[in-house]
């Protein structure tokens, strides 16, 4: 059977000093998180403030901002990224992008419905609840039905949207829900931050670019938004990233891709903060791509005609959605053959990996995992160094009879 050489998965990891070694080749084995880490509120909650919020997330891809531009002064996307509302307007006329907290200062209504596009007529927001108005830089302009009176009065200055950071690469929007300390004085917005992010991110921007130019000479501006999906799980978004990281589970969960890869080519390299996984696969198979995992919640899975733009999304301490945005460089309303076996194939295994996550997750919540077990050097390195930072965020921030 003819074989070619792909990349798989691929992870894109931030680089730290306790992941080196597992650069190096080491075969220590290292356990598992044991089974509070995906079950106990207290530890979804300091995922949320001190793992997710200020970390980079992707929200959505610039084109579906652009796509309305003509149509009023500004546009916006609105969605949740990890619990926390949020809402990015786009300048018709400038082209500068702000994002807020979908948190309206008055009685915290919502500025814009979740997970809804389109245009802004007032050049600014208005909450949906009681009609309090924003300008695109977040200050709070008017307030309906408070008179005129000396005693209606206050100072408005006071009461701006909260904002998040937001990024521009290559057409993918990101942002910090909860900007950190350590990324103080740098702008919430525009070059500053564009940079931060690309300082934060130099493995993933990298592989990404190079990833697009050995693919007929692209650029991630090359595609644009064909439709979405969302998938509703009923576990950690932890269990499913662990998923994500790994190939270990290929010939047991996913035999329609087992038949499409050798698995005994199959590797983890790991190299200054990158994690990418290799195989050889069939010639026909779908998988000529890659696929790349940016901590905490982004997979970009690269198929030969388009990708697709996984967002992991936590919704609750057993619960999450993967949403799924499918780009191709010409979209059209009818695909071609090999578009639409794109999409079918992230279809079938999407839900053959929700299937076991969701089974995985019913067990952690029996009580019956007693203790973890060992993670595999060779399959699961790039879950080692996952976990390792999810152990030392727990650890750091959890009461001391919690720490494990």
């Amino acid at each position: 059977m003819p074989i070619k050489s792909c990349f798989f998965r691929g992870a894109a990891l931030a680089p730290r000093s306790s992941f080196r070694a597992m650069c190096s080749g080491s075969t220590k084995l290292q356990k598992s998180l044991p089974g509070k880490a995906y079950t106990d509120p207290k530890f979804y909650d300091i995922d949320r403030k001190h793992a997710l919020g200020p970390s980079w997330q992707l929200l959505t891809h610039e084109s579906l901002l652009l796509q309305d531009s003509d149509k009023g002064p500004a546009t916006f996307v609105s969605d949740v990224v990890s619990g926390f509302p949020t809402i990015v307007v786009r300048s018709s006329k400038t082209g500068e992008l702000n994002a807020y907290h979908n948190i309206c200062r008055h009685k915290a209504g919502p500025l814009e419905w979740s997970d809804t596009r389109g245009v802004c007529p007032l050049n600014g927001l208005k909450c949906k609840y009681h009609g309090w108005t924003y300008s695109l830089d977040g200050k709070l302009k008017g307030v309906p039905g408070f008179g005129t009176t000396e005693e209606a009065k206050f100072d408005k200055s006071e009461y701006s949207l909260w904002p998040m950071r937001v990024a521009l690469w290559q057409g993918l929007v990101f942002v910090q829900a909860l900007p950190p300390a350590s990324a103080e004085g740098v702008a919430l917005s525009g070059p500053e931050a564009n940079a931060l992010f690309e300082r934060d991110n130099t493995a993933f921007c990298s592989r990404l670019t190079r990833a697009a130019e050995s693919a007929g000479g692209r650029a991630l501006t090359d595609f644009h938004f064909y439709k979405g999906a969302t998938h509703k799980l009923k576990c950690n978004w932890k269990v499913y990233v662990e998923n994500y990281l790994e190939g270990y589970h290929i010939p047991t969960i996913h035999p329609g891709l087992n038949r499409e890869v050798d698995m005994s080519t199959y590797r983890v390299s790991v190299e200054d903060g990158m994690v990418e996984h290799l195989t050889d696969t069939t010639a026909d198979s779908a998988y000529d791509g890659l696929w790349v995992w940016q901590y905490p919640t982004l997979a970009i899975n690269w198929y030969g005609p388009g990708l697709s733009l996984e967002r992991i999304v936590p919704t609750g301490p057993d619960t999450m959605e993967i949403r799924y945005q499918y780009l191709f460089v010409n979209p059209a309303e009818e695909l071609g053959d090999a578009e639409k076996h794109a999409i079918d194939t992230s279809a079938e295994v999407t839900e053959e990996d929700i299937g076991v996550c969701e089974a995985v997750q019913e067990r952690l919540l029996s009580g019956g995992y007693l203790s973890p077990g060992y993670l595999s050097p060779r399959h699961e390195n790039g879950v080692a160094y996952f976990q390792q930072r999810v152990r030392e965020v727990h650890n750091q921030h959890a009461a001391p009879g919690d720490r494990y």
